[in-house]
């Protein structure tokens, strides 16, 4: 299908080939793997989450359903679900609610895409409260108890991961005092002892003419590997200091 096509499948539906976005499993599982109608309806659920809306409800909660198919026998999921799921929830949750049940049924691979919803904990607490209502009038064998659980599990790792983040966050800053007071020690380390350089190395061309005066020139050729090392530790001592500003 081409982009026009998908639109008109898009908006015509379901008065459509319904097949075209069923899950079409060849029966394997790894590598082997292949649903030849994912790619298809990948793009029909591209396109129509540009701009959701309730008209394309059926559509979504058909595309949903095919989508936590593919996971289940992929034992993976694809991004689509969460964004689906979300869209259902906050839009069309009454309609869906019972085919997102099923969908999660026994699914472990589909249910972590909960853990990406970006809705907030009261929505998802009002969700909980829905579902725990509805669950009092409904048979064990029908009922949202692994949905409701695992909405729980979506807060209790949302929060975890929260006091996690805190905790990395409260080290690097802790991190960072201890090095800048590292950095600020030793430019000031750098400064007091700038002036000493500075003296040595005016020093060193006097100490060089009063050795060769006194004592000749062997004294004078000995004493140049000392200022050499020297002026050498400066230029180091300089290139330090450039660098940590």
């Amino acid at each position: 299908m081409n982009k026009s096509e998908i639109y008109d499948y898009i908006n015509q539906y379901p008065h459509v080939d319904r097949e075209k976005i069923k899950m079409a499993w060849n029966g394997k599982r790894g590598l082997a793997f292949f649903d030849y109608n994912q790619t298809l309806r990948g793009n029909v659920i591209v396109k129509v989450m540009e701009e959701p809306n309730i008209h394309n409800a059926q559509l979504i909660r058909d595309l949903f359903s095919q989508e936590a198919d593919w996971s289940s026998k992929s034992l993976s999921y694809r991004y689509y679900l969460t964004e689906m799921l979300e869209w259902l929830i906050l839009n069309d949750f009454e309609a869906s609610s019972e085919v997102i049940s099923d969908s999660f049924r026994n699914n472990h691979s589909a249910i972590k895409c909960f853990y990406d919803l970006t809705i907030s904990d009261e929505q998802i607490n009002n969700i909980i409260d829905q579902l725990t209502h509805i669950n009092k009038m409904t048979s064990k064998d029908h009922n949202y108890q692994h949905i409701i659980d695992e909405l729980k599990n979506t807060i209790v790792v949302r929060d975890d991961h929260m006091k996690q983040k805190k905790a990395f966050d409260q080290y690097v800053t802790e991190r960072d005092k201890v090095h800048v007071a590292a950095k600020k020690n030793f430019i000031q380390f750098l400064k007091e002892g700038e002036m000493t350089y500075i003296a040595l190395f005016i020093l060193i061309p006097i100490v060089l003419v009063f050795g060769y005066y006194f004592y000749g020139l062997n004294v004078l050729i000995g004493m140049i590997p000392m200022a050499i090392a020297y002026v050498t530790l400066y230029v180091i001592f300089l290139i330090v200091k450039f660098i940590i500003r």
